[in-house]
Order: C-alpha cells, then sequence, then structure tokens
C-alpha cells in the first residue's frame, strides 16, 4: 500500500478501510517506533478513533523530506495526534514528505512478519547509491530509522543532508507505488528457464538470441497481492494452446507449476495458501512463444 491509500477515507484492501488496517496492524505488531532515541516518534496500540484515526488523517504527507523534530513524541489513548502546529504538521498532514513514506514503510512491513527479510534487489526499481548496502526490507526500515533520528552514518561521517533524505524519500515512495495492489507491471523475459528456448545458455558464456519476429501473450494476476485463491488470466488468442506457468522465489527455485496442453479458457487458477509470504516471479509460457515474466507478493493475513 501507498501512503495515499493509508490517508484515504473510503478505500479499502480486501474489504478493510485504511483505519481498520492501521487499527489491526498497531494491535497486532505495534507500537510503531521511527527514529532513535531523541528524536523520534511512537504510536501505541489504541482504540480505532484515537491513534488510527490521527495517522489516517496526517497521510499523505507533504513538505521536504527531513528528519523527526527533537524530543520524542508518544502518542497513545490519552495523547492521540501530534500537535497541531508547524514542527508537525503542513496544510494538517505530516509536515515531511520522509514521515509520511517511514509509516506507510512500517505498515507494510509488520502486515505480515515475513517481509522483513524480502531482499530489495530488482531490476524494476532502481536502488540509489545511497542504499548500496542496505539489501531487504528491514535493512531498509534500520536505515530510514536512522536517518529520521539524526544518525551519523560511519561511511559519511555525518548525518545524512537535505538531499540524501529526499532521495530516500523518492525511492520508498518508488518501492511502495510499486508494490502497490495490482501496479506490479514489470515485464522481462526469461529464456533458460523453459524447454526449447533458444540456442545457447548463460552457463556456457553464450549469448542467447530472441527470434527477429517476437510474439507475446500478456497476462494479468488477480488479486496481487495475494493470500491463498489467485488467477491468471491470458488473452483469448491463447485459448488452446499449450500453458506453461512456473512460479519461482526470490532464490530462483521453483516453488509452483502448472502445465496445460489445451487451455480451455482464458483463466488459470492457481493457489498460493501453502507458499510463505514473499516475492514470487510468475514466468508464463505459451506454445512456443517466448515466456513473460511477472512479480506477486504473497502475503499471510
Amino acid at each position: 500500500m501507498t501512503q495515499g491509500f493509508y490517508g484515504s477515507t473510503n478505500g479499502k484492501f480486501k474489504g478493510y478501510t485504511a483505519r481498520e488496517i492501521i487499527h489491526n496492524t498497531l494491535n497486532a505488531s505495534g507500537p510503531m517506533i521511527l527514529g532513535l532515541p531523541g528524536r523520534s516518534l511512537t504510536v501505541n496500540p489504541s482504540a480505532i478513533g484515537c491513534t488510527p484515526a490521527c495517522i489516517n488523517s496526517l497521510m499523505p504527507a507533504g513538505g521536504q523530506a527531513a528528519r523527526l523534530p527533537a524530543g520524542d513524541m508518544v502518542l497513545s489513548a490519552t495523547n492521540c495526534c501530534v500537535p497541531n502546529n508547524n514542527t508537525w504538521r503542513k496544510n494538517g498532514k505530516f509536515a515531511s514528505v520522509l514521515w509520511g513514506q517511514a509509516v506507510t514503510l512500517w505498515m507494510n512491513a509488520h502486515m505480515d512478519a515475513n517481509f522483513g527479510s524480502m531482499t530489495l534487489a530488482h531490476a524494476c526499481i532502481q536502488k540509489p547509491a545511497l542504499l548500496n548496502d542496505v539489501t531487504d526490507v528491514a535493512g531498509l526500515m534500520d536505515f530510514t530509522n536512522k536517518a529520521l533520528g539524526g544518525y551519523v552514518f560511519p561511511s559519511l561521517g555525518r548525518q545524512l543532508n537535505n538531499g540524501e533524505l529526499g532521495i530516500l524519500a523518492g525511492y520508498l515512495g518508488d518501492l511502495h507505488n510499486y508494490f502497490d495492489n495490482c501496479k506490479l507491471d514489470c515485464n522481462h523475459y526469461y529464456y533458460d528457464d523453459f524447454p526449447n528456448r533458444p540456442s545457447g545458455s548463460r552457463e556456457q558464456g553464450e549469448q542467447i538470441e530472441a527470434p527477429e519476429t517476437v510474439q507475446v501473450n500478456d497476462f494479468k494476476v488477480v488479486p496481487n497481492p495475494m493470500w491463498d485463491q489467485f488467477t491468471i488470466t491470458l488473452d483469448k488468442e491463447s485459448i488452446g494452446k499449450a500453458v506453461s506457468v512456473m512460479i519461482s522465489n526470490q532464490f530462483g527455485q521453483i516453488v509452483l507449476t502448472e502445465h496445460q496442453t489445451n487451455l480451455a479458457s482464458e483463466e488459470v487458477p492457481m493457489n498460493a495458501s501453502k507458499l510463505p509470504a514473499g516475492i514470487y516471479q510468475v514466468n508464463v509460457k505459451v506454445d512456443n512463444q517466448q515466456p513473460i515474466t511477472k512479480t506477486i507478493v504473497v502475503i499471510k493475513r
């Protein structure tokens, strides 16, 4: 989800409103602690009309990326929200876009206990050099908290400057947009994972050449992210043809397959209930055409 979703009043995900998701996530995994001692924001679980309503009302955040204000702000049932002043708010919202992206990252990362171990390496999202040493979501959360808390990074010998804080906020925004529900549209081709692939192999160091004329059947995955049942929908031209579906985890291991020699309909039902939470690649090949790949996210309630 994006910070725009967490600030919505009518939007829903799997039947739950933003406030309900904030409430449930805080109750299950709270408190939410952003920053470091001396420059932090702590949000404790409380009734849905208190701190969840506060976070919902402060999103989406605006304003220049910045560290958290000095001091340790604690929100609870007796102190529902941040002060209504220029230090914490701008036009009624969080005064810094980075704060909103940090809240979003915490919420997304705590919706599932396994999400923190997901790697950030993916060709569709260009990771800035600032984050070269950060490899997974948990590391990104730690880096973001240090940036918010005014940490002096040993590699820099200083705190992040305003420009670097802006780069971090931009990357978080791109990451949240990329994983937002059904927006995982970055496709790329795999040749070596299917039979009858073009000649050559990466292992032998030979370049794999694609045919001069390429016809690719696109497909959709709904829902995405998913808990259990999901459907792969191909175009009508795929009906009657051989279809292979291979799903692999972030380590390249194939964890789920489906093969049909004569596709009866556009929809191929799949079941992810036995898959651990994580990021997966769905490879679909129709007849002898080049396979295409899309990313899916499996989360657990």
